[in-house]
């Protein structure tokens, strides 16, 4: 029976997986999105990106996640509050308020603690794309060991919103 299952669920596999490959182009909607950093001074570049509509905490937020390929180990994140009231844009809100996250070796870096900070500005700020730059120290808490802490510098981000919701 095991047998079974298991040469059923490869069957299954292999048969989603060639019938999706002759409908995606050969350029995906991802190329030209990038999140670029050096943390603790070693440069990184993530160009797997993808962009949802969240509702985690009882409002809609875009979050923006990069990671590295299939590597899902080190992601670094972006959440935008959008309007709600006017179709989940990032543009009619008040402030184009950015939060950034980073998970790294099973720890989750924010800011939160005296000792983390950072800094963004961004040159673009529309619902189709989003572009700028970031620095700052973000803080992990390990169940009442001493904090740790990553510093970002040299960062910027380019994504391209729109494309990669309609993905």
């Amino acid at each position: 029976m095991k047998k079974i299952f298991l040469l059923l669920t490869v069957t299954v596999l292999s048969l989603t997986t060639t019938s999706c490959s002759s409908d995606d182009s050969s350029e995906t909607t991802t190329s030209g999105s990038y999140i670029k950093y050096k943390v603790d001074g070693v440069q990184k570049t993530l160009n797997n990106i993808s962009v949802e509509i969240n509702s985690d905490f009882g409002y809609n937020y875009l979050e923006i996640i990069g990671q590295n390929g299939n590597d899902i180990t080190e992601k670094l994140g972006f959440a935008l509050d959008i309007d709600e009231e006017n179709n989940n844009s990032i543009e009619t809100v008040e402030e184009n308020y950015l939060q950034i996250y980073y998970e790294y070796a099973g720890l989750y870096y924010e800011h939160g603690g005296a000792a983390s900070t950072y800094d963004y500005e961004t040159e673009i700020f529309t619902d189709e794309r989003i572009k700028g730059n970031f620095t700052g120290i973000l803080e992990a808490s390990t169940n009442g060991s001493e904090s740790q802490y990553k510093t970002f510098t040299e960062g910027s981000f380019d994504i391209y919103i729109e494309d990669l919701l309609q993905q």
